[in-house]
């Protein structure tokens, strides 16, 4: 256990692993990576968000789970029209974008 937990801290002081990422594991690895993926070209006009989302799963071939429930309670649906015109951003950028 003492050995595991040197590797995670000389592997956040070289700056190989972000904190969230050495402690969580693989799972959490994959996700950063792909919130950190650069998207070329995003362009939604009036794109229902579930459309959207679709799309960026596609672009990113990220797993992307949406909580339809705790949107609705804000009364954003699937059908809520999103418009967003992004070059070379993150996937993590261009959510925050839609949102």
């Amino acid at each position: 256990m003492r050995a595991a937990i040197c590797v995670v801290v000389s592997a956040l002081a070289l700056g190989s692993l972000s904190p969230l990422a050495a402690l969580a594991g693989d799972t959490t690895r994959s996700a950063v990576s792909a919130l950190s993926l650069v998207l070329r070209e995003v362009r939604f006009e009036g794109t229902p968000l579930a459309e959207a989302v679709d799309r960026l799963q596609t672009l990113s071939n990220a797993n992307i789970h949406v909580n339809w429930k705790a949107l609705e309670a804000v009364n954003i649906t699937r059908d809520t029209p999103v418009s967003v015109r992004a070059r070379n951003t993150t996937l993590r950028k261009t959510m925050s974008l839609m949102l």
